[in-house]
């Protein structure tokens, strides 16, 4: 009784404890020799380095883990390794290249969650740098859109669908702290450039009840290791970025790493004829670093930061053709400013208990402005002329001056962070987990825009000026959550068995209004079980279960007046099944098959019907979830390596609430009162990564999608029809010639398929008796632009009828493929 009591009442992280020693020997495979200086990796463990004859004892933290080997120059090796294991012997293989009489090469890197089938994939430097280190701009997130799983997003566009969920429904953490906006250019890239980034790990199956606040999935970002045996520094200097990257030891027991990155898109707008219509040709500025310290074998303890900013400016104008034409101008205006801090602090202050405590600041700021104006004469079409000669009183024309929108809107908010939890061994194969966190956001919005639409009325249509105003000064959201948890290794290294309970409650508190939302229960359960094989050729079953939940994000912009009967936590209860073989140590081959129910979604309608626009939020938005992920991945080889991954997802949700009309305001377009599928929804993802090396110093990096469409509403004929502008400043009514098209859900139509094929092929070596090692690349974006774009919808212009050229890509395109050129140096 009394060590559940210490379970419970522990604070802070980590997932080390120790119970059994094994003695490990790391050999060359081909010369069989010892290997001095090997490190030697496992979740939940300390690291060890193997002495002069290739030996060392390490700690298992469980009854079966798997053991990661890594020196520079070989091949990073997993194995399996069991508490009842006297002894294990790893042989390395060579990977490098002879430069005269010297060794030279690059040592891999260490991944710090491995794969888990059922709860989580990783990518770890390795396949960073064959997946991320392409394109315009270089983005972790690149290779976490490639993953099973995630659902094709486009170019330009850093918030994918996990799992048929809504891509706001992926939750971001660094260093163990829940990060809200981790987007830049609002969505289109992330902030974590690979450069900061050791591991990042995407929770999208049955995770731990150590994290909250995540429905479909929850990315896990790990910053670079700071602590080095000397300096390291890496420069980057491409088409569009500049990049640089130091890190040094601070004495034995301590290091720092410093890093930023900038972008100057001038020359590729300008090469593309773009150039002219911006202000501030999109800019991001970004700075980050990490300071770590361990004053004690006991004790370790870590600072990481980062500071970003970003923004893009737009101003032009098409003058009239003419007498008879009309003309407008146009200006934009977003910046965005991105800042937090970690503290880590990890303590190990018995054998069998580690504790951990990790606190968060977070500070985020956007502004965005918008100005439209249309003038000059729209002369009235014959056809609209002679149908509505009675309203015209003979006019052929009429004079405009007008601003169709106008606004500004800003975001910002403070959010404090503080989350403690411990890990304790009891018995031989048991492994407890229990914390707690807390969040508290401060949070203050406003929105003012001026915004003419039409109004249909018993006499016709008028178009009339509307405000949408909106102020949150002062909102605040409190999120608590307390957790507990058990691990079973099973005997002989047959698998594990993980069950837990969450308890999350939140608090959205504003002026004048308070929303107390009741707590809700998650419990978690997932088994992996070795059906077949041994260490090196294995099958493994695995079955989960759990239920999930998270604050809604549009809980921050809700006012006293907004109609709001509840606000409960939006949910969903996942079942998954799974089987994984891993024919050899460098393959693996996964499938896994899932089931999601969501209930209490947050959907809303906006009423126009007065002077300012009404929302009328309701939380009782259902859907359900089918899909099947297949991956086979060949990791770590000498020549190639890579994978290929398919994924299915049905999904289907419904807005029960259809008072307000048959179609909601978010999400976007949605139908109400009927079953659909959600508007980022696509049956089919296929991806191809790859990474060859035919000889030492070059590297052919390539990624191919397949993608299929998303759903695409059905058009209805476009109309003209006469609206009425009422006089502006005490003048006359006048009349408009006006277009428009009704269109309407279907259940069938689809935009076309998407097949992006991005290529980079990269030339490096070491400088003549050096350390300093120099790369060329070369890379291309959406090379096969030039021979398939795919299509949707086009848009139109409500003044003319005409279509609106380029509206009909259904992804992000210039119409040509985006070359880079760059040039690394690293020590």
């Amino acid at each position: 009784m009394k060590q559940w009591v210490c379970v419970l009442c522990m604070l802070a992280a980590g997932v080390s404890t120790f119970a059994r020693t094994v003695e490990v020997t790391v050999t060359d495979r081909d010369l069989d020799l010892p290997l001095e200086g090997v490190l030697l990796e496992h979740r939940g463990g300390e690291p060890a380095y193997t002495d002069s004859d290739g030996r060392a004892v390490i700690e298992l933290a469980q009854e079966r883990v798997l053991l990661q080997s890594s020196l520079p120059g070989y091949d990073t090796r997993r194995v399996w390794v069991s508490a009842d294991q006297a002894s294990v012997v790893i042989k390395l293989s060579l990977e490098g290249v002879i430069l005269g009489r010297e060794l030279v090469v690059e040592a891999p890197q260490i991944t710090r969650e491995q794969d888990e089938t059922g709860v989580s994939r990783t990518v770890d430097r390795r396949t960073i740098d064959t997946a991320a280190r392409q394109g315009t701009i270089e983005d972790v997130m690149s290779s976490i859109k490639l993953l099973p799983g995630v659902g094709y997003a486009g170019g330009w566009n850093a918030l994918p669908s996990v799992r048929g969920g809504h891509p706001l429904e992926m939750s971001s953490s660094l260093d163990g702290i829940y990060i809200r906006t981790p987007y830049q250019w609002g969505g289109a890239f992330s902030i974590f450039t690979p450069q900061m980034v050791e591991s990042a790990t995407l929770n999208h199956g049955i995770f731990s009840t150590r994290y909250g606040q995540a429905m479909s999935g929850l990315l896990e970002v790990h910053s670079r290791d700071a602590l080095v045996d000397g300096l390291q520094y890496e420069s980057a200097v491409a088409t569009s970025t500049a990049d640089f990257f130091v890190q040094a030891p601070l004495g034995q027991r301590a290091g720092f790493h410093l890093g930023g990155k900038i972008t100057y898109l001038e020359a590729t707008f300008a090469a593309v004829g773009a150039d002219e219509a911006f202000t501030d040709v999109p800019y991001i500025r970004n700075t980050f670093g990490r300071v770590q310290w361990h004053p004690g074998e006991r004790i370790h303890s870590s600072l990481t930061f980062f500071a970003g900013f970003d923004g893009v400016g737009m101003d032009f104008s098409q003058e009239p053709d003419g007498d008879d034409d009309l003309g407008s101008d146009f200006t934009f205006d977003w910046s965005a400013l991105n800042s937090l801090a970690v503290f880590n602090l990890r303590l190990l202050p018995r054998d069998h208990l580690a504790l951990r405590i990790s606190t968060g600041w977070n500070h985020y700021r956007d502004e965005v402005s918008v100005y439209q104006r249309i003038y000059g004469t729209q002369q009235y079409s014959p056809g609209f002329f002679d149908e509505y000669a009675a309203l015209l009183d003979g006019a052929e024309s009429v004079e405009l001056d007008l601003v169709p929108i106008q606004g500004i809107a800003a975001q910002q908010y403070t959010i404090l962070q503080l989350r403690s939890e411990g890990d304790y061994q009891w018995g031989r194969n048991h492994l407890a987990t229990a914390g707690f966190e807390t969040t508290l956001e401060l949070h203050g919005n406003s929105e003012d825009f001026l915004i003419y639409m039409d109004e249909k009325t018993e006499s016709g249509f008028v178009y009339r000026q509307a405000r949408s105003q909106l102020s949150t000064d002062g909102n605040r959201i409190l999120n608590s959550g307390v957790f507990l948890e058990n691990t079973l290794s099973l005997p002989a290294g047959r698998g594990e068995y993980r069950a837990g309970l969450r308890l999350d409650h939140s608090l959205l508190a504003g002026d004048g209004f308070r929303v107390d939302t009741r707590p809700v229960l998650n419990p978690r359960m997932n088994l992996r079980y070795r059906l077949r094989g041994d260490e090196e050729s294995s099958l493994y079953a695995v079955v989960g279960a759990g239920l999930f939940s998270r604050t809604p994000l549009l809980s921050a912009f809700v006012q006293e007046d907004f109609r709001i009967a509840d606000l409960a936590p939006e949910r969903n209860l996942t079942n998954l099944a799974g089987l994984e073989w891993n024919p050899a140590a460098d393959w693996r081959i996964s499938l896994e098959g899932y089931y999601k129910y969501q209930f209490n979604r947050l959907y809303y309608h906006v009423d126009f019907g007065g002077d300012e626009a009404e929302p009328d939020i309701s939380t009782d938005g259902i859907g359900h979830v089918l899909g099947t992920d297949v991956m086979l991945h060949r990791h770590q080889g000498r020549y190639w390596d890579g994978y290929l991954s398919y994924t299915f997802t049905w999904a289907r949700q419904l807005n029960p609430n259809d008072d307000a009309g048959d179609t909601v305001w978010f999400p976007g377009g949605a139908p109400a009162g009927r079953w659909y599928y959600p508007d980022y929804h696509r049956f089919h993802n296929l991806n191809l990564i790859l990474a060859w090396r035919p000889t030492p110093g070059i590297s052919v990096n390539s990624r191919f999608s397949y993608a299929s469409g998303e759903p695409r509403r059905r058009p209805g004929e476009v109309i003209r029809y006469p609206a009425v502008l009422p006089g502006q400043n005490g003048g006359d009514d006048v009349v408009l010639e006006r277009y428009a098209r009704s269109d309407s859900y279907s259940d069938s139509l689809r935009t076309d398929f998407s097949i992006p094929l991005d290529l980079r092929i990269s030339f490096s070596n070491y400088y003549t008796n050096s350390r300093v090692q120099w790369e060329y690349y070369m890379a291309v974006e959406n090379l096969l632009v030039l021979l398939y774009s795919p299509k949707t919808n086009t848009q139109f212009d409500p003044f003319s009828g005409e279509d609106i050229a380029g509206s009909d890509e259904a992804d992000f395109s210039i119409g040509m493929p985006i070359p880079s050129f760059g040039f690394r140096v690293s020590y």
